[in-house]
């Protein structure tokens, strides 16, 4: 982080000195008392089931610089605050926010910004592991995708940082906008459009509306990447004029506005009518589709699924074939490493150099890792569910090596009143790709252990438990040296304790 002086901070976050401390200046910022460091600012957080403020003298023996604090809270620790600035909000956590946008405009780098359902951490880390073979890239870290942790992101910038790569999750409407107006990217990629959060935005409509805000402060110089395949985001249409945008020699098709009422195919390019007054409706940004099917702007020519050892996959550029190579198993990959193919080019990486690093490319822990223990074979994919990750999770199982594959699935959380639909749908898949052991944990999965056996799964190959501890004596009893086993479930229920217990047994 660059250094702040004390006024900067209390012009970007309208705030008042009621105490004035020894430095003028701090060297970095956090909410977190367990992670601060001396000469920092420490801001305060207020939950519903906490209070920054109750650490503040923690921080403070910490050696931090400044620290922020709510206007109206009892402040009964002043005075055990020595050489401390003290700096008076309206709101902690606006003031994070605001601090954080203003750090942000001293750097004039490219930001990209990925949102989606499923594999936008994914799409993320591979941009980032793109940019990162040629430009000194800052990426969000871990689950740092929300309105807390975004702007801690932001303040790790330093002047040697040539691009930014920042994921924005979201569980209800207005939250993506927020992080938009802190960043205000130049790029916006949205993966696709689930089921992730629907118990609080009730639809799929309603999921891309809240995931759409990605795009609102695009300007006319900047582009929105999306999956051109999802039966949802395909609704943003290409407009009757198209454009070539020619760059790094290459050519690559993008339509320079969007049509918020045309449903009908895109017509071939045509000559812009300057005159024509645009469409109020119309966002000025350049949108781009990826995917699998060849109408997409960017798409593979072929792709080779070679199991568990990965995808390779070939792509037209500049009138040639170049092969690329992902070890992640599943053509769900694909679409992440087409994101990261993309922003490569525009950025004048070659396709060799672009290979190189998505060979390379190691994925966060816990997300389709590959774990090659003594006699059994495991994929831990347990960071999060939706029905649409558990459906691909089950694909890469089913072109896995090995004797059996099993699948230990879990509860989807954040689901509501689709639970029972969700659940089932899984169910239906795992029968469709003829998983030989069904194991299922928590109340909601017996749903997906329910649905298998409909869909043709043997009773006698499909197990039920309630809760994790209840599995140690079944994984003894079924387990067998060469099997291949799947865990997957929510974060909420910690599916990485199964995984931990089969490393100990297998």
């Amino acid at each position: 982080m660059i250094q702040l002086t004390i006024e900067s901070i209390v012009n970007a976050c309208n705030g008042i000195i009621i105490r004035k401390g020894a430095n003028n200046y701090i060297k970095g910022i956090s909410t977190d008392t367990r992670r601060i460091q001396p000469e920092m600012l420490f801001i305060p957080l207020v939950g519903e089931n906490y209070d920054g403020h109750d650490f503040v003298i923690d921080a403070s023996k910490k050696g931090i610089y400044a620290t922020l604090v709510e206007k109206n809270k009892k402040l009964t620790f002043l005075n055990e605050l020595e050489n401390i600035y003290v700096i008076e909000v309206e709101n902690t956590l606006k003031a994070l926010k605001d601090i954080s946008k203003k750090y942000k405009e001293r750097f004039q780098i490219p930001f990209i910004a990925v949102t989606g359902s499923n594999g936008k951490t994914s799409t993320k880390d591979m941009i980032s592991a793109v940019l990162s073979s040629r430009y000194k890239t800052l990426k969000s870290e871990g689950n740092f995708n929300n309105q807390i942790g975004l702007p801690l992101t932001l303040f790790n910038l330093d002047k040697s940082h040539e691009f930014a790569v920042l994921e924005m999750g979201m569980s209800s409407f207005g939250e993506i906008e927020g992080l938009v107006d802190i960043v205000n990217p130049n790029i916006a990629v949205v993966t696709n459009i689930g089921m992730a959060h629907i118990e609080n935005l009730g639809s799929k409509e309603n999921i891309m509306k809240a995931k759409m805000e990605i795009s609102k402060n695009l300007s006319e110089e900047d582009i929105l990447l999306f999956n051109g395949d999802d039966e949802y985001l395909k609704s943003i249409q290409h407009k009757e004029h198209m454009e070539h945008m020619e760059h790094m020699g290459t050519v690559l098709l993008c339509c320079s506005e969007l049509d918020c009422n045309n449903t009908e195919e895109p017509s071939p390019c045509v000559q812009q009518n300057d005159t024509e007054e645009p469409s109020p409706c119309v966002p000025r940004y350049k949108a781009i589709s990826f995917g699998m099917d060849k109408t997409n702007d960017f798409y593979p020519e072929k792709i080779y699924d070679l199991g568990d050892k990965g995808v390779a996959f070939d792509i037209l550029i500049n009138r040639e074939t170049e092969k690329f190579y992902i070890k992640q198993p599943g053509l769900h990959n694909v679409y992440n490493a087409l994101v990261a193919i993309w922003v490569g080019l525009f950025y004048e990486i070659t396709p060799k150099e672009i290979n190189k690093s998505l060979h390379s490319y190691i994925p966060t822990k816990m997300r389709m890792e590959i774990i090659e223990n003594n006699n059994c074979k495991i994929i831990n994919d347990c960071y999060n569910a939706s029905p649409n990750s558990m459906k691909a999770a089950l694909s890469v199982l089913a072109n896995s090596v090995g004797k059996r594959k099993i699948a230990i699935l879990a509860n989807m959380l954040e689901m509501g009143r689709f639970s029972e639909k969700g659940h089932r749908f899984v169910g239906k898949c795992v029968a469709e790709n003829k998983i030989d052991i069904l194991i299922t944990v928590g109340e909601e999965a017996k749903w997906i252990a329910d649905e298998a056996k409909n869909a043709g799964l043997d009773k006698r190959n499909i197990f039920k438990v309630g809760k994790i501890q209840e599995t140690n004596l079944l994984l003894l009893e079924i387990i067998k040296q060469g099997d291949t086993i799947l865990v997957k479930g929510s974060r909420g229920m910690q599916m990485e304790n199964i995984v931990q217990l089969l490393l100990e047994r297998c």
